[in-house]
């Protein structure tokens, strides 16, 4: 998410908005962090989170609200992180809904790179997570666990 956000500020982004869900785990929280760290880092102040439930429905609910919700139209964020491709596709579809287009009024990204099959979907810019390695490597932990051997950390860069 870090990278996200850094990559959003380099074009000129500097009203960036994130949208998460509750109850928030620990991979959301850490993408919140990250989001946070990025304003911080470029010493922006802007800060909006949303919470989108980690659901398609919960983040096009709170998309709908919030363009209908006039005090978000005097300081509008140009740019909205989702933590989740799911809910970005929420957030796009309340966006289509609205008339407003993507990226031209709003860039939108998402995190998971899931295999999503839509139309929004296309024009999503998502971060792609190496879910087989990940599983692959987990099980490697867990087998080397077995075998006696020490517990050791393994990092998985998106």
């Amino acid at each position: 998410m870090l990278a996200v956000v850094q990559h959003l500020i380099a074009r000129g982004h500097t009203r960036i908005a994130h949208m998460t869900g509750t109850p928030i785990g620990r991979d959301a929280q850490q993408r919140l962090d990250a989001y946070r760290e990025a304003l911080r880092d470029a010493g922006l102040s802007y800060e909006l989170v949303l919470d989108g439930g980690f659901t398609e429905l919960g983040a096009y609910r709170a998309m709908q609200h919030l363009l209908r919700d006039p005090s978000s139209q005097t300081d509008p964020f140009t740019a909205l992180t989702c933590a989740s491709d799911e809910m970005a596709l929420g957030v796009l579809q309340a966006l289509e809904d609205a008339g407003r287009r993507v990226p031209q009024d709003l860039a939108v990204t998402g995190f998971d790179d899931l295999p999503l099959e839509s139309f929004q979907a296309a024009q999503l810019t998502t971060v792609h997570q190496p879910l087989r390695d990940i599983g692959h490597g987990a099980a490697q932990l867990l087998l080397e666990q077995l075998e006696g051997l020490a517990p050791r950390t393994v990092t998985f860069t998106p």
